[in-house]
């Protein structure tokens, strides 16, 4: 009976330390931020930091690698529930998902953020958009595919940080059909030149 309790209560500690590290990385580097600093604006001793993560480094890494494997599990899902010609699917799951952890999407997609992390991300979406290009606009080059991939996953990106640095005033839907149009827009290259390869 006791278990249940101490993980609840770990769970969250971490919450207060993520939320406060969010808070902190959205005004400086995480070079800058001191175990001490963070552990006073939660108003945690540092002894509790310590129990979970080795310093600042290891708090940020873990955050990171908790983030990508959910947004690999969002991208995942909206692939299961089918794509058909909608790619928006795919950006309104992971726009519901970047709305639920704003504070620290935000301060990992800004400029104190981790530039391997965003690297990381882009990578990611950036599969997922090739295998949804591949789908709908077969025949194409293995080339064009990974220019558009950039192009897609770059202008998307730069939507969704403008999205969260104006209050995220839009809906998830709409800024996703927003985006879905801009992006299948922008890569009918593709579909002028599957149309070519068919005549």
């Amino acid at each position: 009976m006791k278990k249940p309790t101490e993980d609840r209560r770990v769970r969250k500690t971490k919450k207060a330390l993520r939320q406060g590290f969010a808070k902190l990385l959205n005004q400086k580097p995480a070079k800058d931020i001191t175990v001490r600093e963070l552990s006073d604006l939660v108003d945690l001793h540092r002894g509790t930091f310590y129990l979970h993560y080795k310093d600042i480094f290891d708090l940020q890494a873990q955050i990171e690698d908790e983030l990508i494997q959910e947004f690999h599990d969002a991208l995942d899902h909206s692939c299961d529930i089918g794509i058909g010609n909608d790619i928006t699917k795919h950006f309104l799951a992971v726009l519901e998902y970047i709305k639920e952890n704003a504070d620290m999407a935000k301060a990992l997609l800004n400029n104190n953020g981790d530039l391997s992390f965003f690297q990381r991300i882009c990578d990611l979406a950036r599969e997922h958009c090739l295998n949804d290009f591949e789908e709908l606009y077969p025949n194409s080059t293995s080339e064009l595919y990974e220019y558009c991939g950039h192009y897609a996953v770059n202008g998307s990106i730069g939507v969704v940080r403008h999205w969260l640095n104006t209050g995220m005033e839009l809906s998830c839907e709409q800024v996703a059909q927003m985006i879905g149009r801009m992006v299948l827009d922008g890569v009918g290259v593709l579909k002028s030149d599957m149309q070519q390869r068919e005549k």
